[in-house]
């Protein structure tokens, strides 16, 4: 019979960073995480007449879940079954099984709705390929196995790890 193994010990005992965590590291470090927090700040939905605005998950996890989307081209469905399965995805937005729950599909369209009813897209899009622009890094896009960040021109790509 097969031992079960806690996330926390599984983790400890790994050997191996793979491209994922290195990919998520890399953007830990080069997405101005806190500007694209607070361009989105002022369209956050607040607590109203009493009525929590559903779902209780923060606006930078819910930043982290949408670019997660775009980076590795993940429908609402698909990035909720993928944070179940790995653990890297689940740190790089900060979801810790034992005080929280994944955000399902719904909470993530509903706000990727609210990003492009206030036209957010377009602004944090921006911050971001002017910031990696400034860096000499380019991005891009592909599937769950296929995303990185490549450098442009002559610019040494720094290594994360």
């Amino acid at each position: 019979m097969k031992q079960l193994v806690t996330v926390g010990v599984e983790r400890w005992a790994k050997k191996k960073v793979t491209r994922r965590e290195r990919f998520l590291a890399v953007m830990e470090q080069v997405v101005p995480w806190e500007r694209l927090t607070q361009a989105a700040e002022p369209h956050w939905p607040r607590e109203r007449e009493g009525v929590r605005p559903r779902p209780s998950v923060d606006l930078p996890c819910m930043l982290r879940l949408y670019f997660l989307q775009r980076w590795y081209a993940l429908a609402d469905d698909a990035l909720e079954d993928a944070l179940h399965d790995s653990g890297a995805l689940r740190r790089f937005v900060d979801i810790d099984f034992d005080t929280q729950s994944v955000p399902c599909a719904s909470t993530m369209l509903e706000f990727r709705r609210l990003l492009e009813s206030q036209s957010l897209l377009r602004t944090l899009l921006g911050e971001i390929d002017n910031y990696l622009s400034r860096q000499g890094l380019l991005m891009k896009p592909g599937s769950m196995a296929e995303a990185a960040i490549v450098a442009t021109d002559s610019t040494p790509l720094r290594r994360c790890g």
